[in-house]
């Protein structure tokens, strides 16, 4: 039991530093605090061009009960640290494994640096998500992030909180996604935290939320188009769409909800 323990805290399955062009296939990880780590490799020993992780394409893997599916970060460096990830036909359950009382578990967490000029390219398609007591995807000083055609089911189990949340993310598109949150406690479905520019939330399916399904916060975000969503009734008190920012460079029109009928808004 303390080996199990020990390996839910601390154990990573894939570690990846400075790597490109790689390829992740039928990978199996479960009960780790990590399924794939990625970082960024100083110089040294057999290091000659210092880095993280460019151009990886994670395919038909599955990572159960793993605190953090996958973890990428920027560390202490300046720019774009990892860009050109490609998840494709992967399964999440991003659980605190073995009730190790921790309480920020994810199944994606992808923070670059609020610096960078080019495109950190996250890209997450006909991917599963499932029983997160968390955040299940969060994005933080990013660009080019693009989830598609992907289910999430069941969220926030420790507390209410976001299954998609965006802090600083520009040039993001998410379209065709299904957020079934089965009124688990009053969670959000996608928020635009701050500073979120760029954004196309579309063609996705909202049920069973008891807070709203989309919360676009008032702090700096710009530019975003909110169109051809479906809410259920039971979605948002009374509107499945909250936004704070009001920003007049925005568009929110043609959603449909059981409660509200279509709703419109022009700029």
């Amino acid at each position: 039991n303390s080996l199990v323990g020990y390996v839910a805290q601390n154990a990573t399955a894939i570690d990846l530093g400075r790597v490109s062009w790689s390829v992740l296939s039928s990978v199996f990880a479960y009960g780790y605090n990590e399924g794939i780590n990625m970082y960024y490799q100083a110089a040294g020993t057999d290091v000659t061009n210092p880095g993280g992780v460019e151009t990886l394409h994670v395919n038909n893997c599955g990572f159960d009960s793993c605190y953090f599916g996958i973890n990428a970060t920027h560390g202490s460096q300046a720019g774009t640290t990892h860009f050109g990830v490609h998840v494709e036909n992967t399964f999440f359950a991003p659980v605190d494994p073995y009730n190790s009382g921790r309480n920020n578990s994810r199944g994606i967490f992808w923070d670059m640096d609020a610096a960078t000029t080019g495109d950190s390219a996250l890209t997450v398609n006909t991917c599963r998500f499932w029983g997160a007591k968390d955040v299940v995807i969060e994005c933080v000083n990013s660009r080019g992030v693009n989830i598609t055609d992907s289910t999430f089911f069941q969220w926030g189990l420790n507390a209410a909180t976001s299954c998609i949340l965006f802090r600083a993310v520009n040039n993001s598109n998410i379209t065709n996604c299904i957020f079934d949150c089965q009124a688990v406690v009053n969670n959000v479905g996608i928020k635009l935290n701050n500073h979120c520019a760029h954004t196309v939330i579309s063609n996705n399916s909202f049920y069973d939320h008891r807070n709203e399904a989309i919360n676009i916060a008032a702090s700096s975000n710009v530019r975003y188009l909110i169109s051809n969503n479906t809410f259920d009734a039971s979605s948002g008190t009374p509107d499945p769409i909250v936004d704070a920012a009001q920003d007049v460079n925005s568009l929110i029109h043609s959603n449909i909800s059981e409660n509200l009928g279509i709703t419109v808004s022009t700029v």
